[in-house]
């Protein structure tokens, strides 16, 4: 795997959408912010082929809303 694809409905247009990705040990490794304009549909298509082998774990954040996920890249 060298991409991980995050795809979020946020509640209301016009805010704003923050995805973090975290290495095993807490560090910050990614951070992306982005305003969605006009619409509630965001997507994006984050590049870790130059990651080391590990467990990640990618956090989207919208307001008061905060969802984590763990991945993997073999």
């Amino acid at each position: 795997m060298d991409e991980i694809n995050i795809n979020y409905s946020a509640p209301t247009n016009n805010s704003t959408v923050q995805v973090n990705v975290y290495d095993i040990n807490g560090r910050a490794i990614y951070y992306n912010k982005s305003d969605l304009s006009g619409t509630t549909n965001f997507y994006k298509k984050i590049d870790i082929s130059n990651f080391q082998t590990g467990i990640y774990i990618v956090e989207v954040l919208n307001g008061e809303k905060r969802y984590k996920e763990k991945t993997i890249k073999l």
